[in-house]
């Protein structure tokens, strides 16, 4: 490393730059102690001092030439200096591969960037009197740079994201005292998007709508009430109106959902003669922009979709939040709607909903049942709810089968990646597995009795496909002796593949795997559920509940040994799933 260092002089002398290359010397050099270099001092030195006068251009390359010369200078924190530079780089202003550099370097090394480093500077750059000294596209880019550096994983979906919130709430409260409302709209995104994608448990959510969702819907309020925004009334439609708000038209769970209901509504003529369904996309642009597909396939169904995505796109993660928010509500208004459903977390619909945008507004719970914004008429789901605090009006929605099964070249992919399983572990090696977020698995009472299934058939596998804390789980699986060749971190994969290499889902708890689970029962696969599950229980499959952790072993043990079993199991547990749903959503919402 000392040669290395030598090199760095020389290429100074020579009136050069270093390669940024010398970066990813990071992990060899961060331990040694080099003698301190007066040249290479006088020159990070040099750059410092003119650093702050220097073009967004400029800076993008300093910043990189000034890690090097530090890092292989023994700067105590060349490391945290670096990361707080690079989360101030001004997007708007350049886009360039000299920010990217340095940005992939914090979003790829793990050793690079841990969440106590992380913290630390957050700590100083959303100190709100910092934070709104800086100008406000320079503001934006802090959150878009810590997004893009969030996939880290070392801090992607993390549990330390929950222990954050009062640096967000602190930085809200001072933006809403200033009455900052569109710093306020894009910071509440970010919060959100990091709270929520490591949020496991109903307390969780309930901090999050104490700290967050209620004092904004209240300023929300009081803002359209200063602002005089117009309201509605009950209007006298041909056909009643009901309009869905949407975070975002592209293939996610939520979307999956509400499209299998609105289909099976369009299909019925008695609906068509009397209502018309509107959905609003959000197009949040900084998850996925919409997709021209599900637009077509929706128009195509007779449904009238709006998406502001055209008029705000163009700025990309620059566009104004408000100025979003108030077109989204001019539409609906304009449209004459008189049910708007939707659900929470966002601060848009918390807007609309705040600021009543429809004569009625419903509450559609996908999984946070906390939230308490302003105006809710109504609560429902499809699915029984943890918040018992409330009235929920509960209906069934049958999955739309393309989304169930899955194509025939997916079973044949899986037949190939079932045949190398077997090939490794053996021809009678039973498949165990579930696919979803790692929060659901990463419980010591479920990964202990999975331990004790698997010592128990010594014949069995485990395949953990999805993401998360995987290290976590690593450390359970030590604690429980669980051999980690036999159980498998597959990562993000096809469930349409997975579910027919898997051969028997043992139900996470207590809490329950969702509509990855749906699509495996639909595939006539079995499924055994443990007591304790907290959410989604189906009382007609009661068969298939264990009704302590003894009875859990038992019943998995059970298809384990018997093949003809899980086929009979999993045809059972299709036909109570699936079959003979009542859809009582209309009589709900017409109460």
């Amino acid at each position: 490393m000392v040669k290395i260092r030598e090199n760095i002089i020389n290429i100074l002398k020579k009136g050069d730059i270093p390669s940024y290359d010398y970066i990813n010397y990071f992990d060899k050099v961060r331990n040694i102690k080099f003698q301190k270099d007066s040249f290479l001092q006088k020159n990070i030195n040099a750059l410092k001092n003119y650093y702050n006068d220097a073009t967004e251009e400029e800076k993008a390359i300093i910043n990189n030439v000034i890690f090097i010369l530090e890092i292989f200078n023994s700067k105590k924190d060349a490391l945290k200096d670096f990361l707080f530079r690079t989360l101030l780089f001004n997007h708007k202003k350049l886009n360039t591969k000299d920010i990217y550099y340095a940005l992939d370097f914090f979003k790829n090394s793990p050793s690079a960037l841990s969440p106590d480093l992380l913290i630390e500077v957050l700590k100083e750059i959303l100190e709100p009197q910092y934070f709104f000294s800086l100008e406000a596209n320079r503001r934006r880019s802090v959150f878009i740079n810590i997004l893009y550096i969030w996939h880290n994983p070392n801090i992607f979906v993390k549990l330390f994201w929950l222990e954050q919130l009062p640096i967000f709430k602190k930085l809200l409260d001072f933006a809403m005292k200033q009455n900052y409302i569109e710093d306020i709209m894009y910071i509440e995104f970010y919060i959100y998007h990091f709270y929520g994608n490591s949020s496991q448990t109903i307390k969780e959510w309930e901090k999050f709508n104490e700290m967050i969702e209620k004092p904004l819907s209240q300023y929300f309020k009081n803002w359209g009430s200063e602002h005089k925004l117009p309201k509605p009334y009950n209007y006298n439609n041909n056909k009643k109106r009901i309009a869905f708000l949407i975070d975002r038209l592209v293939t996610t769970s939520p979307l999956i959902v509400e499209y299998s209901l609105w289909k099976t509504l369009m299909k019925n003529n008695e609906f068509r003669e009397n209502y018309e369904i509107f959905v609003y996309s959000m197009n949040y642009v900084e998850k996925q922009p919409d997709d021209k597909l599900w637009i077509e396939e929706l128009k195509k169904l007779g449904i009238t979709v709006y998406t502001p995505q055209y008029k705000f796109y163009q700025d990309g993660y620059f566009y104004n939040h408000l100025e979003k928010a108030l077109d989204l509500r001019e539409q609906i208004l304009k449209d004459k709607i008189d049910i708007l459903i939707s659900f929470f977390g966002y601060a848009i619909p918390n807007f609309l909903f705040s600021t009543r945008t429809a004569p009625k507004q419903i509450f559609w719970s996908h999984g946070n049942c906390t939230s308490e914004i302003e105006n809710i008429d109504l609560r429902i789901s499809h699915f029984p709810q943890e918040c018992k605090n409330y009235d929920w009006k509960i209906f069934d929605i049958q999955i739309d089968e393309e989304f169930l099964i899955g194509s025939q070249q997916n079973q044949i992919e899986a037949k190939k990646i079932k045949e190398k399983l077997l090939k490794k572990f053996g021809k009678d090696t039973v498949i165990l597995g579930t696919i979803g977020r790692f929060v659901k698995i990463d419980s010591n009472e479920y990964i202990k009795l999975i331990a004790e299934i698997m010592k128990q058939n010594p014949n069995t596998i485990y395949l953990a496909c999805g993401h998360g804390n995987e290290n976590s789980i690593k450390e359970k699986l030590k604690k429980y002796n669980i051999d980690k060749k036999r159980f498998i971190f597959n990562g993000m994969v096809n469930p349409h593949v997975y579910g027919w290499v898997i051969d028997i889902w043992p139900d996470s708890f207590p809490l329950g795997q969702g509509k990855s689970k749906d699509e495996f029962i639909a595939k006539k696969r079995p499924v055994i559920f443990h007591i304790k599950r907290k959410i989604k229980s189906n009382k007609k499959n009661k068969v298939f509940i264990a009704n302590d952790d003894k009875e859990y072993i038992e019943m998995v043990t059970a298809l384990i040994k018997n093949a003809k079993k899980r086929e009979e199991i999993g045809n059972l547990e299709y036909k109570q799933w699936y079959e003979n749903k009542k859809n009582i959503f209309l009589k709900i919402i017409n109460k």
